[in-house]
This record gives C-alpha cells, sequence and structure tokens, in this order.
C-alpha cells in the first residue's frame, strides 16, 4: 500500500520495535514487566514514558509526561504518527498523553489523547470496519478554535492508519 509509507514507522513501534526510533542517549531507562515495556526518555528538557503493550488481542502503544509537554508532539514525529501531531500543532492542543491501541480481532483502532481540563480537549476516537466514533470532553467552534474539526481531521487519519495497520503489523 503506497499510503502506508507515511506510517511504517508506527507500525513497526506496534511491532515492538520502539528502540528502533529512540537514540540511545535519550533513553534514560527500560524496564519489561509481563506484557509491557516501560521506556524513560528524556528529550531536551522533557522526560517522557513511553509504554508499549502486546498481548495476542491487543497492541497498545502510549507516550506521556506528567504535564502537558511539546515535546509528546515531536515525539510523536519520530515514531511515525506525523500526522497526528500536525493536526495537534494545527489546533494548538498540547497533550498529556496519547494512547494508540489496536485490537486484533475486530479489527479496531483507538486512539486516546489527554488533555487538560478546561484547556485542551481529552479525545476518544475508535474506528471499526466502515464506522467510527470521536468524542471529546468538551467542544467549542469560534473563529480561532473548532474541535468538531479536530475530531474530523483525526477520524481520516485514523483511519488510513488502520487500514495500514491491518495490512502489515500481522
Amino acid at each position: 500500500m503506497k499510503g502506508c509509507e507515511g506510517f511504517k514507522r508506527f507500525i513497526d513501534v506496534l511491532r515492538g520495535r520502539i528502540r528502533e526510533y529512540l537514540p540511545s542517549e535519550d533513553v534514560l531507562g527500560e524496564r519489561s514487566e509481563g506484557h509491557a515495556r516501560w521506556i524513560n526518555v528524556s528529550i531536551g528538557e522533557s522526560e517522557l514514558i513511553m509504554v508499549y503493550r502486546e498481548t495476542d488481542t491487543v497492541k497498545e502503544f502510549m507516550i506521556r509526561s506528567e504535564v502537558t509537554d511539546s515535546a509528546i508532539v515531536g515525539s510523536l514525529e519520530r515514531i511515525g504518527l506525523k500526522d497526528v501531531a500536525s493536526i495537534m500543532a494545527k489546533w494548538g492542543y498540547v497533550p498529556r498523553s496519547v494512547t494508540v491501541s489496536y485490537v486484533v480481532p475486530s479489527k479496531a483502532l483507538y486512539l486516546l489523547i489527554e488533555g487538560v481540563r478546561g484547556r485542551v480537549p481529552t479525545v476518544r476516537v475508535s474506528v471499526r470496519g466502515n464506522s467510527y466514533e470521536a468524542s471529546a470532553s468538551y467542544c467549542v467552534i469560534s473563529e480561532s478554535e473548532n474541535v468538531c474539526a479536530y475530531l474530523r481531521e483525526l477520524i481520516t487519519v485514523l483511519s488510513e492508519l488502520r487500514e495500514c495497520v491491518i495490512t502489515y503489523t500481522l
């Protein structure tokens, strides 16, 4: 699939190859427990936690910070979610965490973007088959902000990503 080239890195991440996209000097520590692996990363002045979980039914990647941090957006670009990062930057939303989950049996892809109450909406997007659903913790439509348009753009990117994940992850 030609359109999947932009998602190649993230598909590798869902295969468990996150370390390939992290310079060793950025990695502060790493630990594994059960089906999960935690990687503490330093990016500039920021410290982030990346978590990768994999079972037979779910593949999940999360990146988070204790506070909202623009380093998350840069990290999303680094691991192959440039389109998601671009949408966040376009609308001016800097999240506290981003989680992408792929459920193998249902071929559903989920995105959770944790915001900050009153400043950045928490967003949930799910794409399954030909259906999708998106919601935000608040809705604003003004000259400078349109949460519904933000959700619509995320749905478009997640729909494309889901097709690539189905094609190349398994």
